[in-house]
């Protein structure tokens, strides 16, 4: 048994109780009163009352229930709970989650011999069942019983069974869950769940899509995870705001599945690239994590199109204990100092309710190839030393055929752009005029160019607006001492006071390893970036941004807003590298591969226009049928698991995509990548905005509040002593 409140039961006892005996302390003061016998007067010389100390305390049977019913009433001010297994006819929300970190296989054994571990999602299942089973009833003295819904949520929710008493429907609805390879968010859970709860008795209904909401006491909401759910502690918990996730008063029970100390090694990243010198020689980087508190050696292996390579074993340190924490809460409190005023903190003993902050320990490994053709290359941790995490142990690549890019530089004359594109490895460099620009953009000539390198000039063109005007030419392009207009683009506020670079990008593709620290630009360009702009600054001068990235469906490019002739830049090294990074980054697509589609997330892609009969082959063996919009773009998803979807359909192929049995095709990787959900230690406590939740043992067992149980015996025991008293005064 626990108590709530015991330190005003305490305050309130230390009060009440000795008053009471004191009044039984206190005799009568009788008045002298001659006459002739007090053989009829028995019962009138007994202490009915009293108005003078002291008399000996007698036994007395109204004071010991008049104690009685006191010590009921102080007990129910203490708030006294006993764990139970009855449910007690209440509304409940079962919230499991199935994302990635679910499929760990540390939910118990399977059966009582321990055979065939489960994942922590069917560990789960399990649990929710046997509440489910533990539900009061329906009958005639319970009236309706309990009822509950189901959601199932990853970083998504969906409801799987509505409220219902039927215990095989929700039994259905809890079966029925399949777990995903996505991260985790319970916030989308909490919405649904405050969305279908019922209202405060107070109110008697209110609208919401699908009818009305009945009135009644609020729901139990239980949570079914493992804990790593990167949004709890940052829900909304404003009780006097409508629509936020939770509240102070809602009842929250978090069920906790796994085990607090499971280790994993999983693959956090994935790159593949092709040199730009050698188009033919592939670089896969795979990143890896790892939450082992001891040292680990892991192998990891390369598979071509299905075909097992190269196994290299990576060593991987031990994660650390962030310093500084306890129970993953700092160890540190403000305090004010009474002398001074003085607001500092000072460390203070607290109690472990987590694991503490765990800083992973990170590695990787560069797997180096000669192919010029494209392939798919799944990358694999194989250790026998293995984790309980399958589904971060694998990962996917998608490289397109090698490819030299063909450039058209145009420009009114320049000595240094032509002879630093020459020296690349490009399998074609023409150099245009402005005026054979202007006939070569709107030639089918134009297609044979992944590039365009403008320099001081850029072509006329009409806007949305069906307006005249400078823009950028459809395609990829590479700008120079030119400024387009939004929405492409930014105000052009003409030149201004010699500048230098401020502050750029440092991790974006095109300024990777590129330094601006000593470019001086003299005279500087003035700009400004306008409302519905859709310009990414990349570097800052001192007159506004200095470099910015656009893109639309059709357009994407690289703007430098002032003339390098004009600074100092091209005398450099850094200048060529920046050509080198932005070429790649613009036109050489094909020879990169990100990470792919991540699960949880829509794929898309864009299909020639031509393109028709658009199909797509899921990980699972199954396809789905996708409508391409007259620009050629298709969507699916949210994409759920982890493996290869491949797009194919019937028209012309573009990029990388092959030809196979008459139809082009374009595979997609999607991976995992998250280093949240390889994390997958048990948090035995669930921290949510302004309080944390103690994870419940297993068993379906819930605190029961006794104090009404308590005021109602006090109640009983007044009215009995009440009988007794008028029962003794009368006779």
């Amino acid at each position: 048994m626990t108590f709530l409140t015991p330190l005003l039961a305490g305050i309130a006892a230390a009060i009440a109780v000795p008053t009471l005996v004191i009044l039984y302390f206190l005799k009568l003061r009788r008045r002298e009163v001659e006459i002739s016998t007090t053989m009829l007067w028995k019962k009138a010389i007994e202490d009915l009352q009293a108005n003078a100390p002291f008399q000996k305390l007698r036994r007395n049977l109204l004071l010991f229930l008049q104690l009685l019913a006191l010590l009921a009433a102080l007990f129910a001010i203490a708030q006294p709970e006993i764990k139970t297994e009855q449910s007690g006819g209440f509304k409940h929300v079962i919230l499991i989650d199935r994302s990635a970190s679910m499929q760990a296989l540390d939910g118990g054994p399977a059966n009582a011999e321990g055979a065939d571990r489960i994942t922590r999602l069917a560990a789960a299942k399990r649990e929710a069942i046997e509440l489910v089973n533990a539900f009061q009833e329906p009958g005639l003295l319970s009236g309706s019983g309990d009822e509950a819904m189901v959601i199932a949520f990853d970083n998504a929710a969906e409801v799987r069974q509505s409220f219902t008493s039927s215990k095989p429907a929700l039994r259905a609805a809890i079966e029925s869950i399949e777990a995903v390879d996505t991260g985790s968010s319970v916030r989308e859970a909490l919405k649904l769940a405050k969305a279908y709860a019922p209202l405060p008795a107070d109110i008697e209904s209110v609208e919401r899509a699908g009818g009305l909401r009945a009135s009644g006491p609020p729901a139990r909401l239980h949570i079914y995870s493992d804990g790593r759910l990167p949004d709890a502690g940052k829900l909304a918990e404003d009780p006097n705001k409508a629509g936020q996730e939770i509240s102070p008063d809602d009842d929250v029970v978090y069920h906790a599945v796994g085990k607090s100390d499971a280790w994993n090694v999983g693959i956090v990243g994935l790159r593949a690239q092709r040199a730009f010198n050698n188009p033919s020689r592939i670089s896969i980087y795979v990143g890896l994590q790892s939450t082992a508190r001891v040292p680990k050696t892991v192998d990891v292996q390369i598979s071509v199109d299905g075909r097992q390579g190269e196994v290299r074993a990576v060593p991987l340190a031990a994660a650390q204990i962030k310093e500084g924490t306890v129970g993953g809460v700092r160890n540190l409190r403000p305090r004010t100092d009474a002398n001074t005023g003085e607001v500092r903190e000072e460390p203070v003993a607290e109690p472990a309710v987590n694991a503490g902050e765990l800083i992973p320990a990170t590695g990787g490994v560069v797997f180096s190839l000669d192919r010029s053709d494209g392939a798919v290359f799944a990358i694999a941790i194989v250790s026998p030393d293995k984790d309980v995490l399958p589904v971060d142990d694998l990962g996917y690549v998608v490289v397109s055929p090698a490819k030299a890019l063909a450039v058209a530089l145009i420009t009114p004359g320049n000595f240094f752009l032509p002879d630093a594109l020459a020296s690349m490895n490009l399998s074609r460099l023409e150099t245009f005029t402005p005026t054979q620009a202007a006939v070569m953009l709107t030639s089918p000539m134009a297609d044979e160019f992944d590039v365009f390198v403008l320099d001081r000039w850029l072509p006329e063109g009409r806007d949305a607006k069906g307006g005249l005007g400078k823009m950028l030419p459809a395609g990829r392009s590479l700008v120079f001492g030119a400024v387009p207009p939004a929405p492409l683009g930014m105000n052009d506020l003409g030149p201004g006071e010699p500048t230098v670079i401020i502050d750029w990008a440092r991790e974006h593709p095109a300024l990777r390893n590129v330094g601006l620290e000593t470019l001086l630009i003299n005279p500087g360009r003035q700009t400004e970036k306008s409302d519905g702009s859709l310009a990414t600054v990349l570097a800052t001068a001192q007159g506004g941004p200095a470099i910015f990235e656009v893109s639309d469906p059709t357009t994407r490019g690289i703007v430098v807003t002032f003339d390098i002739l004009e600074s100092n830049w091209w005398r450099y090294p850094d200048f060529l590298l920046f050509i080198l990074n932005s070429l790649t980054y613009l036109g050489n697509e094909a020879n990169v591969a990100g990470d792919g589609v991540r699960p949880g997330s829509v794929l898309s892609e864009r299909l020639p226009a031509a393109a028709r009969n658009v199909t797509l082959g899921l990980p699972d063996k199954t396809r789905a049928d996708l409508l391409p919009t007259p620009d050629g773009r298709v969507a699916y998803g949210p994409v759920r698991h982890v493996g290869i979807y491949t797009v194919s359909w019937t028209g012309p192929t573009a990029g990388g995509d092959v030809e196979v049995d008459g139809r082009a095709r374009r595979a997609v990787a999607a991976n995992l990548l998250d280093s949240e959900e390889s994390d997958i230690r048990t948090l035995e406590v669930l921290p949510l905005a302004s309080r944390v939740v103690q994870a419940e043992p297993p068993g379906g067992q819930r605190p029961t509040k006794l104090w009404p149980i308590l005021l109602l015996a006090a109640l009983a025991v007044v009215l009995l002593e009440w009988f007794i008293y008028n029962r003794k005064v009368i006779v």
